[in-house]
């Protein structure tokens, strides 16, 4: 494929690694040839990576699969179990850490979609909210709302994270995943 046909959420291998376009800006100056920029993200990493590429430069789109799993258990913070949710099957799928900071917000029976290259399982999605229950939190302290700050606490995850002083242990919380910061409280 060439590189002016390829549109954001595309997969490509570039360098013998995968990437999914982020943005992909074509320019055109002067009397040169068209370029294409993609800013990529690496689907094993998570590194981005931004380069140009010749509007006719052959770029090799990839295709990819994807399944809807729930997450099973962690092993040794190193081997992730996944089960397929549309199969009433219980074969577990294993991934090796590449999920980076992410994984601190796995939980069993969250709901992510698996990405497939040639039936070979090479990384999950996690959804961008989810809600997570508070497992510790430390005690209000009077007076303490006027600089509007927060406090530290530990989600059902393992995560830890800055939050609002209002919210106590015990009470269900909605976390954007991508940033690893408090939305608001679940139930309000």
């Amino acid at each position: 494929m060439k590189a002016s046909q390829i549109k954001q959420g595309t997969v490509v291998e570039f360098e013998g690694k995968y990437f999914k376009v982020l943005k992909a800006s074509h320019s055109h100056i002067g009397r040169g040839k068209a370029n294409v920029e993609m800013q990529m993200k690496n689907i094993l990493t998570g590194q981005n990576l931004t380069r140009g590429f010749k509007a006719d430069e052959d770029v090799g789109d990839i295709e990819i699969e994807k399944k809807q799993l729930e997450f099973a258990y962690k092993k040794n913070n190193e081997l992730y179990f996944f089960t397929d949710a549309n199969d009433g099957k219980k074969d577990k799928l294993t991934l090796n850490d590449t999920l980076g900071e992410h994984s601190l917000f796995l939980k069993k029976g969250i709901k992510v979609v698996g990405i497939f290259i040639d039936d070979e399982f090479l990384s999950v999605e996690l959804p961008v909210k989810e809600t997570y229950k508070v497992v510790s939190a430390p005690p209000n302290i009077r007076g303490n709302t006027a600089q509007g700050g927060g406090k530290v606490i530990e989600i059902d995850s393992g995560a830890t994270l800055s939050v609002p002083f209002f919210v106590k242990e015990g009470d269900e919380i909605v976390v954007n995943i991508e940033t690893g910061e408090y939305v608001s409280r679940a139930n309000f």
